[in-house]
């Protein structure tokens, strides 16, 4: 739990405590333990605060606080081991090692940065009731020692995050025991970890969940992507763990050994053991190692599987208390043998700019990736901080290159020379950018492409042709797609035949290439965008790129042929889910269509197929520009696909507001169908004409339309479009305040809903029954029906349909007299709405603000509310829309009440300055506004 206050920079001490055996001390008795750690946090906040420090992270039985002075934090420091170890709350004897490190923080810079890690890595030497400093504080405090205290030098020692070693002095104070073991440094113990020149950032979850591995197994294979960082968890998880080690932990790397008959040999050399001509290397090991207690770390061992795991098997039987961890991108296949995937590191969502505040900002850096990245981007350029302008960059960088730490260190490095929004530009070459000239780094990981290259080297054929058919997925893919897109007809020379995917495909997993990901009893695979970009470029050079797009756009065809039913009824939500899956292959399906000369027909089969994902799940600038683009490559003939590509456009422009335009294309759209004779496409057009009629305020003739649409559909026996028709004439009904009518059509409506199971049917239903029961003063079971409209549209994932639920909500819970709740609802309204950005419609945003101003205006903050209102009316006459009669009369009202309040002339400014706010930049004052109300 992050408990910080205040952000201290320059120079900070820092004061890191934990608990000895705290995980025996709960295994033994937990009861009384919750009550210790429960007296132990309140003591340590306690001396914390009384000595001016400011409290970071209190983190299961840890803290981690930091102070501007030296001298405070070691009064702390003691005063918290006197309470402890004087406290009669404490029903078990709390053992709590301590230290205090001094460094710089930069202002407005995290205090999760190197200072904070050192101080973490030199507690972890110390012992239950022992206080450690290091040099910087010890010299700080050269002649601020209190009474009874002296400072002991314990010399210098390498901590186990690796790098330099540290000076360390112990604190011995007269009220305190002073005689501890030596320090748990990893000098103390046999070994030969090499010495790191950057620290171990985050990844506490993983390393713990290594460590207990590696604990309860004798062979513990670490796998994963090449770059993952596999050998630097390996390293820190054994140098944690060196004592349990007593006879020593030895590193043997072995990327350079080729001969798998040298595998011994190398272990034996890195252990300082030679072999007489009449034994082999295996039992000179043997013999060493049968009686030690220690751990072996083989890495990178992915080329060399088939001679290692004899070799580790031949050990293991042999050496009774003998330990191996195996770093390899393909597992050893040892019955023994324990298998621990490294995984990413964890990467931010993408952050959208009008949204990051402080608090976005602070959560954000806790991120592992967005820490490697920014400690990494320091050390090439100091001035660098985490700031509400850069982080959306820095979240795409980290996301982009899948959280390979590899590769965010070599994006890092390129801050000297390009800045972060051009290295977000550049990122799409990443095997050309993400390059290192440093001559420490074994060659292929001085490149991204060199890495991958290693792993590809290491394939037979039939996986390498499976990797780059693979590529042809973007977002992942399933078995049964895999199996029809990337398998060859039977007896095809050289081919890969539909039974073999599945074991190439495992074999790929195995060999860390392919992520299985496990979903519902099965798995979607998919590639790490940095491998398919790679695979890509394979599949060029294999000359198969074209054969690949078309067999993965019929795929897709036909199951979405297959599955467009399924959209509409009982499984409609699990549907729309599996269709989401895959949003990124219908994309790439649709580029493939207007590629291609004749692609018109099977794009408008693709883009009908997907057209109620489109509308529900929000995807409505994207669904216009696909089927804009695909009318474009029509011939003029008057077909069915013709139409409904006119009827989608159409409904497209409706949805963001350009009435007009939708007017245009729903006109022509029924006189095509006049011309072929549809009428049940017919019935669609003329009712779109009803709610541009509707939406302009001519309601007469929405009604009208209506009914010719629903005499159609009653005719053709199209159930579908008759409830949505009775659901249009319930709409209009309410906008002309005939609430009675309203309620008898839409409930005619729900009937044929629940028939079909359609959620999103029904979630209409519940707005327009919420919408008549509020115009009528029922507002508790206006209430309940936009609870009902709010949960369906949630279930459903439509974004779209949750703003309208939450702000029809706020109306009904401002009735009801609960303006908390309201102001709620306001706020996620907005917070939706800033999500969706462009893709919501004028008319939708200028509604939802029409409501908030009614509510600013209540709460007398008549600037904000006049200024909002100015900024609706732009945006009803930017999307061709007007208000509906009762609308227009609140409105009216809203208007006569803030310039009573405010004066014409003041009311005149504040509306001035609204008069030509567009969409983002007015959710952006009214969000603003709003969290204001609520601080």
């Amino acid at each position: 739990m992050i408990v910080e206050t205040a952000i201290l920079s320059g120079t900070v001490t820092f004061l890191c405590t934990d608990i000895v055996g705290s995980t025996r001390l709960w295994e033994q008795n937990p009861e009384a333990m919750e009550r210790a750690l429960t007296a132990h946090d309140r003591l340590l906040q306690e001396c914390l605060e009384a000595h001016h420090g400011v409290v970071l992270q209190a983190v299961g039985d840890s803290f981690r606080a930091a102070f501007a002075r030296a001298s405070d934090a070691l009064q702390a420091a003691i005063q918290i081991q006197r309470s402890l170890q004087d406290s009669s709350e404490l029903e078990i004897p709390l053992q709590v090692r301590l230290a205090l490190f001094t460094g710089d923080v930069a202002a407005g810079g995290a205090h999760s940065g190197p200072a904070m890690n050192r101080a973490l890595r030199l507690m972890e030497i110390g012992h239950g009731g022992q206080i450690l400093l290091s040099g910087a504080t010890r010299q700080l405090l050269q002649s601020q020692s209190p009474p009874g205290c002296v400072f002991h030098d314990k010399g210098d020692h390498r901590l186990r995050d690796l790098d330099q070693p540290e000076m360390v002095w112990q604190v011995v104070h007269t009220d305190l025991e002073s005689e501890f073991p030596p320090l748990r440094s990893l000098q103390a113990f046999p070994n030969n970890l090499p010495l790191q020149l950057t620290s171990f950032i985050g990844r506490e979850r993983e390393l713990q969940d290594l460590k207990l591995r590696l604990a309860g197994a004798r062979l513990l294979t670490l796998t994963g992507s090449g770059g993952v960082g596999k050998t630097r968890l390996a390293l820190q998880a054994a140098a944690e763990m060196l004592d349990q080690f007593p006879e020593g932990a030895w590193f043997i790397e072995l990327s350079e050994v080729r001969d798998h008959a040298l595998i011994a040999q190398q272990i034996a050399t890195m252990l300082g053991l030679r072999a007489p001509a009449d034994s082999s290397y295996l039992e000179i090991l043997s013999d060493h190692l049968k009686d030690r207690t220690s751990l072996l770390i083989l890495d990178n061992c992915e080329h060399l599987v088939e001679g290692a795991a004899p070799v580790v098997s031949y050990l293991l039987t042999h050496c009774a208390n003998l330990k191996i961890m195996v770093t390899s991108r393909e597992v050893l296949r040892l019955p023994s043998e324990q298998v621990w995937r490294a995984p990413s590191l964890n990467a931010p969502a993408p952050l959208h700019k009008h949204i990051v505040d402080e608090k976005v900002l602070r959560d954000f850096e806790n991120y592992d990736s967005v820490q490697l990245f920014m400690e990494r981007a320091r050390s090439h350029a100091p001035q660098l901080t985490l700031n509400l302008q850069n982080a959306p960059y820095v979240a795409q960088i980290c996301a982009h290159l899948d959280g390979i730490p590899l590769a965010i260190e070599l994006a890092a490095a390129r801050i000297r020379a390009l800045p972060l929004e051009q290295l977000v530009k550049r990122l799409n070459d990443r095997f050309k950018i993400l390059t290192s000239s440093g001559k420490t780094a074994i060659p292929r990981q001085q490149t991204l492409r060199a890495l991958i290259d290693w792993s590809y080297d290491l394939l037979n054929e039939s996986e390498r042709k499976l990797l780059y058919r693979l590529a042809i997925f973007r977002g992942g893919w399933t078995l049964e797609a895999a199996e029809t897109v990337c398998s060859d007809p039977d007896g095809e020379e050289g081919g890969i035949e539909s039974w073999e995917v599945i074991d190439l495909l495992t074999s790929l997993v195995d060999k860390s290439l392919v992520v299985a990901d496990p979903r519902e009893g099965s798995y979607r695979y998919r590639l790490l965008e940095t491998v398919r970009q790679y695979a890509l470029e394979r599949k060029e050079l294999a000359g198969e790129t074209t054969l690949m797009k078309q067999r993965h756009r019929d795929y897709f065809l036909q199951w979405s042929s297959e599955g467009s039913a399924e959209l509409m009824g009982a499984n409609q939500v699990e549907w729309l889910n599996r269709f989401a899956a895959d949003i990124d292959n219908f994309r790439a399906a649709l580029e493939w269509c207007l590629e291609e000369e004749n692609g018109f027909d099977v794009g408008c089969q693709l883009a009908g197929n997907l057209d109620r994902l489109w509308m529900i799940r929000g995807y409505f600038v994207e669904s216009l520009q696909w089927n804009k683009a695909l009318l474009e490559k029509h011939s003029g003939e008057v077909t069915d696909n013709y139409i409904k590509s006119l009827q989608r456009v159409g409904n497209m422009y409706l949805t963001l507001g350009d009435f007009e335009v939708a007017k245009f294309y729903f006109q022509t759209c029924a006189e095509a169908c006049e011309s072929a004779g549809n009428r049940r496409a017919l019935a669609g057009a003329l009712g779109s004409l009803g709610t541009v009629a509707q939406y302009q305020g001519d309601f007469q003739t929405a009604r009208a339309l209506f009914n010719q649409s629903l005499a159609i559909n009653e005719e053709t026996g199209n159930q579908l479009w008759t409830a949505v028709t009775y659901i249009c004439l319930g709409s209009v009904a309410a906008d002309l305040e005939e609430n009675e009518e309203a309620i008898t059509c839409v409930k005619r409506a729900l009937v044929i809903c629940e028939e079909l199971n359609d959620l999103k049917l029904k979630a209409h239903c519940y707005n327009t029954l919420g919408v008549s029961h509020q115009n009528i003063g029922n507002y508790e079971t206006a209430r309940h029906y936009y609870t009902n409209y709010l949960d369906a549209s949630r279930q459903l994932g439509d974004t779209y349909a949750v703003q309208n639920a939450l702000v029809n909500m706020a109306n009904s819970l401002l009735k009801l007299g609960d303006e908390t709740g309201a102001l709620r609802c306001y706020r996620d309204c907005l917070a939706n709405a800033l999500e969706l950005g462009t893709n919501n419609n004028n008319r939708n945003i200028a509604t939802i603000l029409d409501s908030i101003i009614s509510f600013l205006r209540h709460r007398a903050l008549y600037e904000s509310a006049a200024q909002l209102l100015s900024a609706a009316d732009h945006l009803h006459q930017v999307g061709g829309s007007s208000r509906r009669p009762l609308d227009q009369s609140n409105h009216d009202k809203e208007v006569a009440l803030m310039q009573e309040a405010l004066g014409e002339d003041r009311f005149e400014r504040a509306r001035i300055r609204g008069e030509n706010l567009e969409m983002i930049p007015a959710l952006e004052l009214a969000f603003s506004v709003l969290q204001q109300i609520s601080e």
